[in-house]
């Protein structure tokens, strides 16, 4: 059973030495020394100034047919696979990214992990994120309007059973953010099937805008569609932390001084996560 791990990237970055479960995919014309890149072949990669990363995953859903069970991660965010590690609780992880930090990250330990963990789950995701509002409120905070009205519309048209529970969006006070999943390929493919439906139906009424930040509307809304995606189709899944190569802010709990990789290590064992 196959597991590849795919790191979208766009630029240098500190990636894992060890390129066989996890491969970098150089994003909007970015090709990174021994990986793959997002612009040949079946390729959206003209779009990433909207769309970031998801061009990566577009790429992976078009072209890549030789894995059972892909991981999709951030030069600078990985899921942390290690069930019996301290700091498995957390719901974010600062460290440096140092190479022996990011081997014990990305250990191969992680493919058996995930293995068991799928055994009893349909797709590992971002450990939920609180957002003290709504999750439409929350968007309305840091995006537009405007947008989430054209973005509500879209999956009235493309995918009415999600439609159904939009209402999620009112009573939802949490994510699970980041465009990153750990998934078998046809939960994969399903997915980003009907995503970009919703997109390409947004974008063929009214182009995305060109303002910077705001201008990868696909991005930020393809994160609240996921958490519809998962509630709305009943998807059994277990929450995992994700580790940032990069500093968090006070407020969203920083804990890089924290971060031991010497004190635990993977696991196949599956009790310690949080499921749905």
């Amino acid at each position: 059973m196959p597991v590849k791990f795919f790191i979208a990237t766009h630029k240098d970055w500190p990636l894992p030495q060890e390129k066989d479960l996890f491969v970098p995919i150089g994003c909007g014309g970015y090709h990174p020394v021994n990986g793959m890149r997002d612009d040949t072949a079946k390729t959206i990669s003209r779009k990433n100034v909207h769309y970031s990363e998801l061009t990566a995953w577009y790429w992976i859903w078009k072209n890549i047919k030789d894995v059972d069970i892909v991981g999709v991660c951030h030069y600078r965010r990985y899921f942390f696979l290690h069930p019996h590690h301290p700091l498995f609780q957390e719901t974010k992880i600062a460290f440096s990214p140092t190479q022996e930090n990011i081997a014990f990250v990305t250990d191969p330990s992680c493919a058996e992990v995930v293995k068991a963990a799928l055994s009893r789950a349909d797709v590992i995701v971002p450990r939920r994120e609180p957002l003290k509002m709504s999750v439409t409120a929350h968007y309305g905070k840091y995006h537009l309007a405007e947008d989430w009205g054209l973005f509500l519309k879209a999956i009235e048209a493309v995918a009415p059973s999600l439609y159904r529970h939009v209402d999620l969006f009112e009573r939802l006070s949490h994510a699970h953010l980041y465009n990153m999943m750990i998934a078998p390929k046809p939960y994969f493919d399903n997915y980003m099937g009907t995503l970009f439906a919703v997109m390409e139906w947004m974008e063929e009424r009214r182009p995305f805008r060109v303002e910077p930040y705001q201008c990868r509307v696909p991005s930020f809304l393809s994160e609240r569609f996921f958490t519809l995606y998962l509630y709305a189709t009943g998807a059994r899944f277990l929450e995992a932390p994700i580790a940032f190569t990069t500093p968090l802010s006070p407020a969203e709990g920083d804990r890089s001084t924290r971060y031991p990789p010497s004190s635990g290590s993977g696991s196949s064992n599956t009790t310690n996560w949080r499921s749905k």
